[in-house]
């Protein structure tokens, strides 16, 4: 546990909030949720924009 929290204070988090999201979105797709996942995915984008450009 501790490795993974180095891990995520290491990385930009923007670029881990982007890799989230895709695994999130690729088990969306699998689900068969599509375009309830596109959304999600926009928002979530969008609300990480506001929260790092802050």
């Amino acid at each position: 546990m501790e490795l993974l929290l180095k891990i995520l204070k290491t990385l930009p988090g923007f670029v881990l909030a982007n890799i989230s999201l895709v695994s999130f979105l690729c088990l969306m797709i699998r689900l068969k949720k599509f375009y309830s996942a596109t959304t999600v995915l926009l928002l979530l984008s969008l609300g990480w924009w506001a929260y790092y450009c802050d």
